[in-house]
């Protein structure tokens, strides 16, 4: 099934951004839960209007649109928007639609971006909203703005691990693995969740190259619940 996306409005059209948009089967299964039951239960699905028909999980329905919140009458863009991010972090993909992957993220912020727009901080699903905006940023070559929103989140809330784990991967991939290194120990210093910190200090140092810290953090790592055998395979041959 192919993607089409309507034509874009204004920042304020947030819904309409994401009218055009249909899943494939494939989108569907590797939806977060949220975005199955918004899939699932527009109007087009329900009129059986797609080539492919999604099962309407009505329990489903009601407990995400109650968790989701005020954030759910534009949630279909949002789901839009992390499928371009997928095709952007898909070659094969990208190849065929003859496009680059940092045009797919740029399509990406802009439908999560219309979303984020709409919605506010008090909204119970503005923290997952701003952190994709800010991953599709970074992915589409707009470093500083991603930077500039995950050190919001982190200031509304220090402890959450994914904003640290983020802040590093878009650092990494600037080439800078000391600073992406560092942004994961302020995570701890924090109070963060340790067990994903932990598995990514252990992986960067490796790529570092300071192997006794790695093993040291994929201890860590494994004694907070992380699977490091494949690190741990690494290490053993050096």
């Amino acid at each position: 099934m192919a993607i089409v996306l309507a034509a874009m409005g204004s920042a304020g059209d947030a819904g309409a951004r994401g009218t055009g948009f249909e899943p494939s089967q494939k989108d569907f299964y590797v939806y977060p839960p949220y975005c199955k039951a918004k899939m699932a239960d527009s109007s087009d699905n329900r009129n059986r209007r797609w080539d492919a028909y999604f099962p309407v999980n009505q329990q489903q329905i009601v407990f995400w649109r109650k968790r989701i919140g005020p954030d759910w009458d534009n949630l279909h863009s949002f789901c839009a928007g992390l499928t371009q991010m997928s095709r952007a972090k898909d070659p094969g993909w990208l190849r065929q639609a003859k496009t680059s992957s940092q045009t797919q993220f740029a399509e990406a912020a802009n439908l999560i971006g219309a979303v984020r727009e709409q919605s506010g901080p008090r909204n119970p699903f503005w923290q997952e909203l701003s952190l994709r905006y800010a991953e599709a940023q970074g992915g589409a070559g707009q470093y500083e703005e991603a930077m500039k929103v995950l050190q919001e989140l982190i200031e509304r809330d220090p402890q959450k691990a994914d904003t640290y784990i983020l802040q590093a991967d878009l650092t990494e991939r600037r080439g800078d693995l000391n600073a992406a290194i560092g942004y994961l120990e302020a995570g701890l210093a924090a109070g963060a969740r340790r067990g994903a910190i932990l598995y990514h200090l252990a992986n960067d140092y490796y790529k570092l190259g300071d192997y006794e810290r790695a093993r040291q953090y994929a201890q860590d790592a494994e004694q907070a619940g992380m699977k490091m055998h494949r690190l741990r395979s690494k290490l053993g041959d050096e």
